[in-house]
């Protein structure tokens, strides 16, 4: 695992300081990375707190929770 230009095993990458998914608590080493506020996940990791569709083609926060564009307009 490449972690900062060095390379890792799983185990030390965490510990080398590789960004954790807010999603899944791995750390994000390979793939699509993905960030919403303050907060980092795996492309796959993001999804919609109703439907648990993915994110990647946009979101909207409502009452502090990320909805895919579909469902956050059936909240009203």
């Amino acid at each position: 695992m490449n972690v900062k230009g060095k390379l890792y095993c799983y185990k030390c990458s965490i510990v080398a300081g590789a960004d954790q998914c807010a999603g899944c608590n791995k750390p994000i080493i390979s793939g699509d990375m993905m960030k919403a506020g303050a907060k980092k996940y795996h492309a796959n990791c993001l999804k919609c707190a109703k439907c648990s569709g993915s994110l990647q083609e946009g979101f909207r926060v409502r009452r502090n929770q990320m909805f895919c564009v579909n469902c956050s307009q059936t909240l009203g």
